[in-house]
């Protein structure tokens, strides 16, 4: 019986899950720990395998409580505007580029020329502004947010089972 919604929160120091039953209610709830992000002068970045295992781990702690079978739905959430490229097939080339990560010079005063005064996307820690940095490096085919590349990973395995959560 698929029952239960899952819930994943990718957050800077680890990723949280829990197994939701239709009343609300949390029928199972696991946690795992993540090294802190890399910090190398105004970058601050996180490869995505970081991101893989925490939940790989917190997953297996998830199925020691929960039938992973009953999983009928997911959402993810990840931190606010961490992004990364990957390839066309969606395998990630850069490292992710966390919410607050600071753009290079030349992309925010490309968005400072075109957005409306106000915007959102103003800043060195523009989303669209580190997006347009990612952009350049070699192999990218696209620059997604954390979490759709997070729930990528359950599309790519074809299922919520036993597979995702030991591999």
């Amino acid at each position: 019986m698929s029952d239960l919604a899952l819930g994943i929160d990718v957050g800077t120091s680890g990723v949280r899950v829990a197994a939701i039953d239709q009343a609300a209610q949390v029928v199972a709830f696991a946690v795992s720990a993540m090294p802190a992000a890399v910090r190398d002068g105004d970058r601050i970045t996180q490869e995505p395998a970081v991101w893989d295992r925490a939940l790989g781990d917190a997953m297996r702690r998830l199925a020691s409580d929960v039938d992973l079978a009953r999983i009928a739905a997911i959402a993810v959430d990840g931190t606010s505007g961490t992004v990364l490229g990957i390839d066309d097939r969606g395998t990630p080339v850069t490292a992710g580029s966390l919410y607050n990560d600071r753009a290079d010079e030349a992309s925010v005063a490309a968005v400072e020329r075109v957005a409306p005064t106000g915007a959102a996307v103003h800043g060195v820690t523009s989303p669209l502004a580190r997006a347009m940095r990612l952009q350049r490096e070699g192999g990218v085919a696209k620059i997604i947010h954390q979490a759709d590349w997070i729930a990528g990973q359950f599309y790519r395995t074809g299922s919520m089972s036993a597979t995702r959560a030991t591999r």
